[in-house]
């Protein structure tokens, strides 16, 4: 608690102007800002004087960190497109009361944008910073729900920690079934892609959940577009199956869309998401339903092979084996304990 008066009483507030300059590329990186009020616009200065608008800081966003973190100059130019309000620390205090923080999360952004985003490798340690820095997140515990059907999303939601549920219902029959969604999904492309609303409700099934979230307007700016593409198709290769999924219940539906996929169809994937979807394969391959007739045919088999009517018939063809080759030896029944012996040793080995 002393720590976060502390962390408050040391920023300080100030107005800022449509037009106002707050840093140009190039100077020293001497404040952390953080936006209460209005929009700062970041443009990157090219040689011959042109600028390029690279994204936008709004409410509740963070500006100038990178540069003091780093140790470095303004890599950007920031120009205020409204006025506003914004908080104001000097670097020194930065460092020594949010440095250590912002370290760990950055890192913690960049590993999930690494594992979990298609086509980045080829993206610089700079642009992967961008987009960490413009992830926003939060966390949320057990039935917390974070997808309405039919409500609108202005950002994608990925999940980092914890587990979600994802309700489905027939249109037709009216059943339901619930998946599960682990870290790495994504939340919201109906929305951000195709500007739809929502189709689906889902909640936090897991004791705690922590999201990350990236706007559509930061999404357009920071990352490939061969990234958006892919998740484009995967949404739409997701609604598909989830579809298939839900109006095949009931229906003695084969749950074998992934037998015969290969790790090549997954080829835009991440490594860590084609280990996944593999996985995924062969327990669906092992799981394959099979339709009623097969089924009561291996129950009644089992049934009938196992039952105790069968049991003692099994008993009996033994006992009589048993007295044909006693008799062929010269072992009669009224020889006694060897018979016995015999007997009971044969029929303890069915």
């Amino acid at each position: 608690m002393q720590q976060r008066i502390k962390i408050i009483d040391s920023f300080n507030l100030l107005e800022f102007s449509a037009g106002q300059v707050i840093f140009r590329k190039g100077d020293l990186s001497s404040h952390y800002y953080f936006v209460l009020e209005g929009v700062i616009e970041a443009f990157n200065e090219q040689r011959d004087g042109t600028c390029k608008l690279v994204g936008k800081i709004t409410c509740g966003k963070a500006l100038g960190e990178i540069g003091i973190l780093r140790n470095q100059p303004r890599s950007l130019t920031c120009i205020a497109k409204t006025k506003g309000w914004y908080l104001s620390l000097c670097n020194e205090e930065f460092m020594s009361l949010l440095a250590s923080h912002m370290f760990k999360a950055l890192d913690q952004k960049i590993q999930f944008i690494e594992t979990y985003f298609p086509n980045v490798k080829k993206l610089t340690t700079v642009q992967k910073q961008r987009i960490a820095y413009a992830m926003a997140s939060f966390s949320c515990s057990r039935g917390q729900v974070i997808s309405i059907q039919k409500e609108f999303l202005h950002s994608l939601y990925f999940i980092n920690e914890g587990e979600l549920i994802v309700t489905l219902i027939s249109e037709k029959n009216l059943k339901s079934m619930t998946l599960k969604l682990a870290p790495g999904n994504i939340i919201g492309e109906e929305c951000v892609f195709f500007n739809v609303n929502l189709m689906y409700n889902i909640s936090v099934s897991s004791e705690y959940a922590h999201i990350y979230t990236l706007q559509k307007k930061d999404l357009l700016i920071l990352l490939p577009s061969e990234t958006l593409e892919v998740w484009k198709n995967n949404y739409k290769a997701k609604v598909k199956s989830r579809g298939q999924l839900i109006e095949g219940l009931g229906h003695n539906l084969q749950v074998n869309v992934m037998k015969n996929m290969s790790l090549t169809h997954f080829a835009l994937a991440s490594s860590y998401a084609k280990k996944r979807l593999d996985m995924i394969k062969r327990r669906n391959e092992v799981t394959i339903s099979i339709d009623n007739e097969e089924k009561s045919g291996i129950i009644g088999k089992m049934l009938k092979e196992f039952s105790p009517a069968a049991v003692m018939l099994q008993g009996k063809i033994a006992a009589k084996k048993i007295r044909r080759l006693s008799l062929g030896n010269g072992f009669g029944f009224k020889n006694g304990a060897r018979s016995r012996e015999k007997l009971r040793f044969n029929i303890s080995m069915i």
